[in-house]
């Protein structure tokens, strides 16, 4: 089985260079300041499972990423039972892959 990676990188120049390096595919997506706790979650999920899929298919990933978001809200109990079973379901899918952060 070949070594999956998944490298998540704050800065979107240093993630073009490590594309180029290893000639993988890359995710990029910015987090608005005004989003809230709840869809900042729900974003890092959906973001995380794309590029796992990505990672079984090709082998690596990069993911780069904005986020000024201010959570000035909190989950409710329904929000973070909600959160957990998709948690479930990612570190299914996310087993097996390195994640490098840089």
């Amino acid at each position: 089985m070949k070594k999956m990676v998944l490298h998540l990188v704050s800065d979107l120049n240093k993630a073009l260079v490590i594309k180029a390096q290893i000639k993988c595919p890359h995710i990029h997506f910015h987090i608005e300041e005004e989003c809230g706790a709840f869809n900042t979650s729900i974003l890092w999920m959906e973001v995380l499972t794309r590029a796992s899929a990505i990672c079984i298919k090709e082998g690596s990933c990069v993911v780069s990423y904005n986020d000024p978001s201010r959570h000035k809200d909190t989950l409710s109990d329904e929000d973070i039972k909600f959160l957990q079973k998709m948690q479930v379901h990612l570190s299914e899918k996310m087993n097996g892959i390195e994640v490098v952060n840089k």
